[in-house]
């Protein structure tokens, strides 16, 4: 099937598209976005998976441009949001399924924290108001949208958390730059996934910075706290972008977390439309994560990258995630306060680890070899085996 004859995934159309609904014209002047676009787009057309499939990533590409419309003008209006500064963000960088969910949310707990929240990165405009940021309209519409999906799906919620007023991850600032992992985990197109793991997305930083500054700008303000594994196929870029930034690398046997993750994904990918064949996405899951691991690992050869990072084992994190937040504190001598240790424990006592049930998952279901799959990383487990 394919989308019907108003419908366009044409690249050009969009943004003519996105400034008729804003009334802007003016995209900035770097278009390094456009290549990502380009290939999810065609990666989408190309699958043929009918026109809801279609449908969702139209709109998902005219809310990203009309954003960056908005954006743009702005700064034109206000041109001290590109003063602001982004120091020392905290920044976990571990595979997904390594304990990072956890620990984002402990270390969020920080009074002197500030998270991004999963309302204001899907519905960034108009910029948040600190005044209003616990009663924002846009709570509500977020909220509604995940409760859209876990109607649909409800085990998500037996191995991960969702709600408007969590943190989100990066993956959802990285889409504003039509790239990062998220579009892997729900449209599941072969090519974008390729392009993904292969290709560095040239000027993401600068989208993912700009972000950062216009939810300060008028938001709440802290140090930053961040998460996400896409960061792996970076760290240099990071580090470009955020020189005194503090990275928490949480590791895990590689082949646990590749069965692990294509397990978790599999109803993302029915809501999203994707493929959900068990054995492809083992495929994909390892072409993905594991070309981040190998990225992550090389990057440590930068003197840079290796003194920015932490490593930090899954076991110990799960174990007690409060004692491994007090050690990420004390690793970068960021205090931590009596008011963070009772928030973590009220948050560990509410939210008790495997309190949304459990995964359950084979390795041979999604073709997955523990013995293939450790040999493919020897660098990263001669180095990292003791943690994991």
């Amino acid at each position: 099937m394919t989308a019907p004859a108003e419908l366009s995934l044409d690249p050009d159309a969009l943004h003519i598209e996105a400034a008729g609904i804003t009334g802007l014209d003016d995209f900035g002047d770097d278009d390094r976005y456009r290549e990502g676009m380009a290939v999810f787009l065609s990666s989408v057309r190309d699958a043929g998976r009918g026109p809801a499939y279609e449908q969702a990533a139209h709109d998902a590409a005219v809310h990203i441009l009309s954003t960056r419309l908005r954006f743009v003008e702005h700064a034109k209006r206000h041109p001290e949001v590109l003063d602001e500064r982004v120091e020392r963000p905290v920044v976990l960088v571990g595979l997904p399924r390594t304990g990072t969910t956890v620990l984002y949310d402990v270390l969020a707990l920080d009074p002197v924290a500030r998270p991004p929240l999963e309302w204001e990165v899907r519905l960034p405009w108009p910029p948040p108001e600190a005044a209003t940021y616990e009663t924002d309209e846009r709570i509500a519409m977020v909220q509604a949208g995940v409760d859209q999906v876990l109607a649909a799906e409800p085990e998500i919620l037996d191995t991960h958390p969702l709600g408007a007023r969590l943190p989100a991850e990066c993956n959802s600032i990285m889409e504003y730059h039509f790239s990062g992992p998220d579009w892997w985990a729900s449209f599941g197109t072969d090519a974008y996934t390729e392009w993904v793991a292969t290709t560095r997305a040239e000027g993401m930083y600068r989208t993912h910075r700009r972000f950062l500054q216009h939810l300060q700008w008028h938001g709440p303000r802290g140090r930053w706290t961040l998460k996400s594994p896409a960061h792996l196929f970076d760290l240099e870029g990071l580090l470009d972008t955020y020189p005194d930034a503090c990275l928490v690398w949480t590791h895990r046997d590689p082949a646990t977390v590749m069965a692990s993750l294509a397990s978790f994904v599999r109803p993302f990918r029915r809501v999203g439309g994707g493929d959900d064949d068990k054995l492809s996405l083992g495929r994909s899951t390892t072409l993905l994560w594991g070309n981040a691991l190998e990225r992550g690992v090389v990057s440590r050869r930068d003197p840079r990258v290796e003194a920015a990072v932490f490593d930090l084992p899954f076991n110990e994190v799960q174990a007690d995630p409060a004692a491994a937040a007090e050690r990420v504190h004390e690793h970068f001598g960021l205090a931590m306060s009596d008011a963070h240790r009772t928030r973590m424990a009220s948050f560990l006592e509410e939210h008790r680890l495997g309190s949304h049930g459990s995964q359950r998952y084979g390795f041979a279901e999604y073709g997955v070899d523990p013995e293939t799959i450790r040999a493919r990383f020897p660098g990263y487990c001669e180095r990292f085996a003791e943690l994991f």
